[in-house]
């Protein structure tokens, strides 16, 4: 599984609710949720007892350039600019990847788990692209470990 870059801003009240610090950072996590929860106990450590942290994620593509950067190659795809692809925001995209690895791969590799082709038929059966695209980038994380 791949580790992604995410950026947020952040902000620090006192108890009476004024902005004491504010800045962006980076943390890194296996979802937008592992990295925010890291952030904030990183954040948290610093502050006084009385004080509170705000967080809030800053849309970016650059935690998406590594996993489609995979999908591509994976694909056979010859790329030149990264930040011109959508597989993450494009069923278009997506799909051409998603029956390479049900129809294809996931039919001669027995070493992906079922649980990572549960996720990529969930993600479709919910018409949830986010939730897809990390399942397939799953998948053929798995599939080159075991190629």
């Amino acid at each position: 599984m791949n580790i992604y870059k995410y950026e947020f801003e952040y902000k620090v009240y006192n108890s009476d609710g004024l902005e004491i610090d504010k800045g962006i950072e980076t943390s890194k996590g296996y979802d937008e949720v592992r990295a925010e929860n890291y952030l904030r106990t990183r954040l948290e450590e610093g502050c006084q007892s009385d004080e509170e942290v705000e967080l809030k994620l800053i849309p970016s593509f650059v935690k998406y350039t590594d996993a489609n950067k995979l999908i591509a190659e994976f694909m056979g795809d010859k790329f030149s600019d990264v930040a011109e692809m959508k597989y993450h925001t494009s069923w278009d995209w997506l799909m051409p990847v998603v029956e390479k690895c049900l129809v294809g791969e996931a039919e001669q590799s027995e070493e992906i788990s079922n649980t990572t082709i549960k996720n990529i038929y969930e993600g479709i059966c919910n018409q949830d692209i986010s939730f897809a695209y990390q399942a397939v980038v799953e998948f053929i994380n798995e599939y080159n470990q075991n190629a």
